[in-house]
């Protein structure tokens, strides 16, 4: 098997599918308090998941991840420098909202509308409305 955890790619489809599964099981993963510290930068609070657990979730969701958890596990300290290597070391309640925020943006750039790019366009349109008038 060949990965490259070094991969923007690899890291950016990680992180992706990682979110999708905390907004999928919030709930729980909130009432059960799976934090592991929560931090004060700039008056917000940001929470940090224990890197155990998303260690183990990246397993499941992800299953050939597992050798390069083990991998890297020989290279590093602790999990949570593995999580940080792997880009995952964030607050992802946090994380979810900048997503939402970016596809709200997305969104409204694609309803926006497309002006008329030529002049036999407008031609055309006027003689319609001209039909419609009389």
């Amino acid at each position: 098997m060949s990965f490259d955890f070094k991969s923007d790619l690899f890291k950016a489809n990680l992180k992706e599918q990682w979110l999708n599964y905390y907004e999928s099981n919030r709930y729980w993963i909130i009432k059960l308090s799976c934090w592991e510290r929560i931090t004060v930068q700039s008056n917000r609070k940001i929470k940090y998941l224990q890197p155990s657990f998303i260690l183990g979730v990246l397993s499941v969701i992800e299953p050939k991840i597992s050798e390069i958890i083990l991998l890297l596990n020989e290279y590093t300290d602790s999990p949570q420098s593995v999580v940080k290597v792997l880009g995952l070391d964030f607050d992802p309640e946090m994380e979810l909202q900048k997503r939402t925020e970016t596809e709200r943006r997305a969104k409204i750039q694609t309803n926006k509308t497309i002006p008329i790019q030529t002049e036999s366009d407008a031609e055309y349109l006027d003689r319609i409305r001209q039909e419609n008038i009389t």
